[in-house]
């Protein structure tokens, strides 16, 4: 078959997806790596913000995605600062530098922490 397609668009496709799959196999088994790596304990700050000025300021311009003061969601911040119900949890690293944020409900049931959409900042 590889040798019929040779030269044909089908041909080039055939290519492409070799050097995808084989790709692949490469990141899979950089992974397979990585988790059989011991874990080095890290220490992290984190901290709840739920007053007005503490969830305003908790998204500033170093936080990219959509929290961010020019991302698509840039009025959340003030909108669940200025909830009872609401906040944020950022979570920064041993050297202080903000890792995450991530946006929390206060209900009766207990607290629901929203899944983080990471961007890796």
């Amino acid at each position: 078959i590889d040798q019929r397609l040779g030269g044909t668009m089908e041909g080039h496709f055939h290519e492409k997806k070799v050097a995808l799959l084989s790709k692949e196999d490469e990141i899979e088994a950089d992974f397979e790596q990585q988790a059989k790596a011991p874990v080095k304990p890290k220490t992290f700050i984190v901290k709840i913000n739920t007053t007005f000025f503490d969830c305003a300021k908790c998204c500033d311009s170093q936080i990219i995605g959509c929290y961010a003061p020019t991302g698509e969601h840039c009025e959340r911040p003030l909108e669940i600062g200025v909830r009872t119900d609401s906040g944020f949890i950022s979570i920064y690293d041993e050297a202080g530098k903000e890792m995450e944020n991530i946006e929390i409900l206060l209900c009766e049931e207990g607290l629901y922490i929203f899944k983080a959409y990471t961007n890796g900042h």
